[in-house]
């Protein structure tokens, strides 16, 4: 996809309107009505294209496929946070809406990526980790002081780890509690990682130098490191077995979490602008991945067609030489 497709694509988000709703309990009964805007069936089948193309990228070798997703789950999963932290500032059911949007935008997107992260141009590694770390810090203010916000007495919320229990269980509030203090130290060197790469990116800007590293060859590159980069796709293409596993968890969590409180997105159809616009950002990035990594691989033939005709038309010189000398 052309960059100026993509940021065309992108601000199209702005004309979704947002359904200023939060994570709640019906009044009278145990229903709880869900947030669309976090995790409508929409911004979930987004997602999931994501890490569909993250797959597809690592199974390619193609780092540089991945670009166009990584830049739209960078928006978008800022968009979300900015959601979330108004949301329990608002006294939504925090607990709930964390544990969907965090297992989507950092478990699912980590298992979409591996690798594939440190390639690509530096401003997005810069944003995306900034995103990350911003999810990872505040986790204890939300385990730690939001754990019974928008709890309801006498309502069972249902979490879902290869089978459903209690989501108040003692030990599992602890683990919830211990793993996000665990999770803020990772925080803190996304944090400092993101800022590290803010600063390299605008001295890029500045001394007119190209961000980053696209994680494939070049044309005109040297045919050296061929070794090198078959070598790099071997590991792409064994990671993209552990990512499809994980990934495949953190899809079925969250559909299991869903479904299993009974969440009513009503409001949460494909006709809505909230809904339509991220499913269109993830059909799009994710035809951009295929239609790059299927492009690179015919350019690659045609650079191979290209050297062979060399080699043959350079055999045939020396053959002609040869008969002229003789």
């Amino acid at each position: 996809m052309a960059p100026k497709s993509t940021r065309l694509l992108f601000s199209l988000l702005s004309l979704a309107a947002p359904s200023m709703q939060v994570t709640h309990y019906e009044t009278g009964s145990c229903q709880i009505i869900g947030d669309p805007d976090l995790y409508g069936i929409g911004v979930r089948v987004s997602y999931y294209l994501a890490f569909a193309s993250g797959v597809i990228a690592l199974l390619f070798g193609n780092a540089r496929a991945v670009e166009d997703v990584k830049k739209g789950n960078a928006i978008v999963g800022f968009s979300l946070f900015i959601i979330l932290v108004r949301n329990a500032r608002q006294g939504s059911l925090a607990v709930l809406e964390w544990e969907l949007v965090f297992t989507m935008v950092f478990l699912l997107m980590s298992a979409a990526y591996g690798p594939l992260c440190v390639f690509g141009d530096r401003a997005t590694r810069a944003v995306l980790s900034i995103v990350y770390g911003l999810y990872s810090v505040l986790q204890p203010w939300v385990f730690f002081s939001l754990a019974d916000q928008g709890r309801k007495e006498g309502c069972e919320l249902r979490m879902f780890l290869f089978a459903y229990f209690d989501f108040y269980n003692t030990h599992w509030v602890g683990f919830l509690k211990f793993q996000s203090i665990l999770i803020t130290i990772v925080g803190v060197f996304f944090l400092g990682f993101g800022v590290l790469n803010t600063v390299r990116a605008v001295k890029d800007i500045y001394y007119g130098r190209n961000s980053g590293n696209s994680g494939n060859r070049d044309d005109g590159e040297d045919s050296d490191s061929d070794s090198d980069e078959d070598g790099q796709r071997d590991i792409f293409r064994g990671f993209a077995v552990i990512s499809v596993a994980s990934g495949s968890i953190a899809i079925a969590f969250t559909e299991k979490l869903v479904s299993g409180n009974n969440i009513d997105l009503s409001e949460a159809s494909f006709t809505s602008t909230s809904q339509l616009i991220p499913f269109l950002v993830g059909v799009a990035s994710f035809f951009s991945t295929v239609w790059t990594c299927v492009g690179d691989i015919m350019k690659e033939r045609a650079r191979g067609t290209r050297d062979v005709e060399e080699v043959r038309e350079v055999m045939n010189d020396g053959k002609s030489e040869g008969q002229a000398n003789a």
